[in-house]
C-alpha cells in the first residue's frame, strides 16, 4: 500500500503548510515585537527654582537647578545633558555610564527673566546599544510650574524614510497601557 498516492494524505500536506505558514508568521511577529517591547528607560527629574520670576535689576537671571536620576535596571551609556529653547547656557560633562547606583547629575541654569521657563526644555540623551544597530533614547521637562516629563520615542521601523526617526511622548500622548503612566 502506498500512503503517498492516497487521496487524504493531499488534505493532511495542505493543512499541514497552512499551519506551517502561520507558525512562522507568528513566530516573526513575536520576534519584532520583542524587540522592541521592553519597559522605557525613565529619568526622575527633580526642579528647583531659585529667585523670584519677576524682572528685577539687582537680579537679572533666575537660578534653576535640575537633577536627573536613572530609573529602572537600565544603564545609559554615553548620556548628556541637552538644553532646548535658550542660548548661552554652561553644559556640565556627565560620566561615561549611569545606572541607579549612580549619584544624581544635576545643571544649574541662570536664566534672564524674558525667558519663557514653559518654552524650555532641559534632559538627558543617552545610546542604547544593539546589535543592529544602536539608537538614541532621551527623557526632558520643561522648567515651568507644570513640569511635562517627555520621554524620546522611537518609530518601530527606525529605517523607513523618513525625517526624523522617532518623536517626543508626554504621558498624556501614551495612552492607557503605557508604562509610564501612573494612576492620576
Amino acid at each position: 500500500m502506498n500512503w503517498w498516492s492516497e487521496p487524504w494524505w493531499a488534505g493532511v500536506q495542505g493543512v499541514c503548510s497552512v499551519i506551517g505558514v502561520l507558525a512562522i508568521t507568528i513566530a516573526v511577529a513575536d520576534f519584532l515585537i520583542r524587540i522592541n517591547h521592553e519597559p522605557p528607560t525613565a529619568m526622575a527629574f527633580g526642579l528647583k527654582r531659585e529667585g523670584e520670576y519677576v524682572r528685577d535689576e539687582r537680579h537679572p537671571y533666575v537660578t534653576v537647578t535640575l537633577t536627573a536620576r536613572p530609573m529602572g535596571a537600565h544603564v545609559l551609556y554615553e548620556p548628556e545633558w541637552r538644553v532646548w529653547g535658550t542660548d548661552a547656557v554652561t553644559i556640565p560633562e556627565l560620566p561615561p555610564v549611569l545606572d541607579v547606583r549612580s549619584d544624581p547629575a544635576s545643571i544649574t541654569l541662570y536664566l534672564p527673566h524674558d525667558v519663557d521657563l514653559a518654552k524650555v526644555h532641559v534632559g538627558v540623551l543617552w545610546v542604547v546599544p544593539r546589535r543592529f544597530g544602536p539608537y538614541a533614547a532621551g527623557a526632558r521637562t520643561t522648567l515651568d510650574a507644570d513640569a511635562e516629563y517627555e520621554r524620546w520615542l522611537i518609530f518601530r521601523w527606525r529605517y523607513w524614510p523618513r525625517k526624523t526617526n522617532g518623536r517626543w511622548v508626554t504621558t498624556k500622548e501614551a495612552g492607557k497601557r503605557s508604562p509610564m503612566r501612573g494612576p492620576f
